[in-house]
């Protein structure tokens, strides 16, 4: 991501941390993995830092008493971020970094009305179609394997009395010995797929091995390593 992208998140992560509750270190400790995967480790520090400095620069309109309004000046920073950076992402960039503004929330389950706001008015202005971005918010929020009805979700696990398509349209794969499940989703309209595990076995991809719970992307020609066989990105392409 150019530098300009990630100022901006870093933007984005410090105004939906600040909401209602306030930021914690759940949130913190998400955007430090986050710039983990993405730069080297000095950078890291850099870019962290500037997060730091965005939560916690004062306000001398801000009263505690008045959150609502709050609320109401931080989407305005919102969409005025958005904009900017709106004709330089990419499509598929534009859906990465939803996700990610869902993750954010999700590192310590609280997405509250405001928050559900202005990660909405992101989605608005980046031209989210409102179904893909309800999968989106499904996906990253909720771990029931069944919480969301589409035939773009995938379940893999080691039911093998399962049918492939679900009547609630969700597709299935069997992996033997698997414990838990993985949940892939397709966003049809980039074509972009994203997985993530949750169960106790150790699986890699690409080589690398997964965290729990965290959500990658499946790139084109990737390999997903299980305790028993391999998953193909032409297997998971098959399917949907």
């Amino acid at each position: 991501m150019s530098e300009e992208i990630l100022k901006a998140l870093m933007e984005l992560f410090a105004i939906i941390s600040k909401q209602d509750t306030g930021s914690n270190a759940l949130h913190r400790e998400f955007v430090s993995t986050f710039l983990t995967s993405q730069l080297s480790k000095n950078k890291v520090e850099e870019y962290l830092l500037l997060y730091d400095v965005i939560l916690n620069k004062p306000d001398k309109n801000e009263h505690k008493e008045v959150t609502k309004l709050t609320s109401v000046k931080d989407s305005v920073k919102i969409l005025a971020i958005c904009r900017k950076i709106n004709k330089t992402l990419t499509q598929k960039q534009k859906i990465v970094v939803l996700v990610r503004l869902y993750e954010l929330v999700k590192s310590d389950n609280s997405l509250t009305a405001q928050r559900a706001q202005i990660i909405n008015t992101v989605s608005t202005v980046f031209r989210i179609d409102v179904q893909e971005s309800k999968l989106i918010e499904s996906y990253v929020l909720d771990d029931n394997p069944n919480s969301y009805e589409s035939n773009n979700v995938l379940l893999i696990d080691n039911k093998k009395e399962s049918p492939a398509v679900s009547e609630n349209g969700i597709n299935h794969f069997v992996a033997d010995g698997l414990d838990g499940f993985i949940k892939v989703i397709r966003v049809e309209s980039v074509n972009l797929f994203f997985l993530k595990y949750l169960g106790s076995a150790e699986l890699f991809l690409n080589g690398l091995p997964l965290s729990k719970s965290s959500i990658y992307i499946l790139p084109h020609g990737s390999t997903l390593r299980l305790p028993r066989g391999t998953i193909y990105y032409s297997e998971v392409v098959s399917i949907f």
